[in-house]
């Protein structure tokens, strides 16, 4: 299974969620390593940049990443 090439430089990869190791966990398999073309954070890079990925933009937060996208 492919995985996310922006692993290194995503600050949810590399730096979230700490106080719910578990959670992060399966979003990483989920997302990460596995179906990254759906991750919010995902989208919202390879279409804009990273400058344009909010901080607090989680994998699941498609709605938030359309919005973003649609310039909205």
């Amino acid at each position: 299974m492919a995985q996310c090439n922006m692993r290194s430089t995503c600050i949810f990869y590399t730096d979230r969620m700490d106080d719910m190791p578990t959670a992060a966990e399966l979003m990483k398999k989920q997302y990460c390593l596995g179906e990254f073309e759906i991750c919010a954070r995902h989208r919202v890079e390879a279409k804009l940049g990273s400058t344009c990925v909010p901080k607090i933009l989680t994998p699941e937060d498609s709605r938030w990443a359309d919005r973003i996208v649609a310039g909205t």
